[in-house]
């Protein structure tokens, strides 16, 4: 019987792109610049424009890059991985 733990059969590329584009966005807090300024200054000043001009960006760089990463995956798997 698996753990609850091995359900999930590897850590797949793009689960790593995306805890790095979240780090990168976080990264700002320390200092770091990024997209991440954007959305902390919109929060510290109130101002919606610039928690949106920050956020959308990182949401578009997860979806494109867990949809391109996904083809990547699904090319280099061999055929006989495929569920």
């Amino acid at each position: 019987m698996k753990s609850r733990w091995q359900h999930r059969s590897s850590w797949r590329v793009s689960d790593s792109q995306h805890l790095r584009d979240c780090l990168a966005a976080l990264a700002s807090y320390i200092g770091a610049g990024g997209l991440g300024d954007f959305i902390f200054n919109g929060l510290n000043l109130y101002r919606t424009d610039l928690i949106l001009g920050g956020s959308i960006p990182v949401i578009l760089l997860a979806l494109i890059t867990d949809f391109l990463l996904g083809k990547l995956e699904l090319a280099l798997t061999p055929k006989t991985a495929h569920a």
